[in-house]
């Protein structure tokens, strides 16, 4: 059996999906190409190559959901930085833009299931 743990008493209001290479998510943030540390329905942690600031930033979080390739374009606002790694809430996301993440994330959790399966 697998579990998830959701951290309500952190704050958390999502789970939190640590990326992999094969989940085949890309995120842009200021144009500048970022390692995704995290995702959530609500943010985002990474990983910037050189000063980001703490401002609100544009980004670009590029996906897959059964093939077909979604690009969603919104803001990042930062939270806090912690050992390098920028942890990030959305703004200026549309509902349909929430829904196709969410989506993409479940897809994410899926995959982590079955590679997980597989091992056992």
């Amino acid at each position: 059996m697998i579990e998830f743990q959701y951290e309500y008493e952190s704050g958390r209001r999502a789970y939190r999906h640590d990326v992999v290479d094969s989940d085949g998510f890309r995120l842009t943030v200021a144009g500048h190409v970022c390692e995704a540390v995290n995702l959530s329905e609500n943010g985002v942690a990474y990983r910037a190559v050189g000063p980001m600031g703490e401002d609100l930033k544009p980004a670009e979080l590029e996906f897959s959901l059964d093939g077909v390739p979604i690009s969603v374009c919104c803001n990042l606002q930062c939270v806090r930085v912690d050992a390098g790694i920028h942890c990030c809430t959305f703004t200026a996301m549309s509902e349909r833009q929430h829904l196709m993440l969410s989506r993409f994330i479940m897809q994410c959790q899926k995959a982590y299931i079955r590679r997980e399966r597989g091992v056992r």
